[in-house]
């Protein structure tokens, strides 16, 4: 996951290694954080964005007057979900026993699962 403001990028030609980026198995998730004085907001004028496309990452552009910054990462959060899904094979993960928050003497367990809707796809897919 990277978060920029894009003045890595402000070349026209910026490049990534892709053969070794598919061999590996990696997933880019780059987020753009818009100076004032940007004039490509959305990177047109360099070859980023067809880099990351061709090594299945993800581009998205952080606007300033989000009610909600974290829905802005939403393809993070669906990415960690659908590895959560495979890494547990759809099951429901649970966690170790641990003390209750308040001391009591409470043994504790919580379980996690995934959330999720079929059509369309909530998470990006592996």
């Amino acid at each position: 996951m990277v978060l920029t403001d894009g003045v890595f990028a402000s070349s026209e030609n910026v490049t990534l290694p892709e053969s070794l980026l598919l061999a590996s198995n990696v997933k880019i998730l780059l987020y753009k954080l818009p100076q004032a004085d940007d004039l490509d907001i959305y990177l047109s004028n360099n070859s980023l964005l067809n880099s990351i496309c061709r090594v299945n990452g993800t581009f998205e552009v952080i606007q300033e007057d989000l009610t909600n910054p974290l829905y802005t990462v939403r393809s993070y959060f669906s990415y960690l979900a659908a590895t959560l899904e495979v890494a547990v094979n759809g099951k429901p993960l649970w966690s170790n026993i641990y003390q209750d928050f308040e001391g009591i003497g409470y043994n504790i367990t919580s379980v996690t699962s995934p959330g999720k809707k079929k059509t369309p796809p909530l998470y990006l897919p592996l």
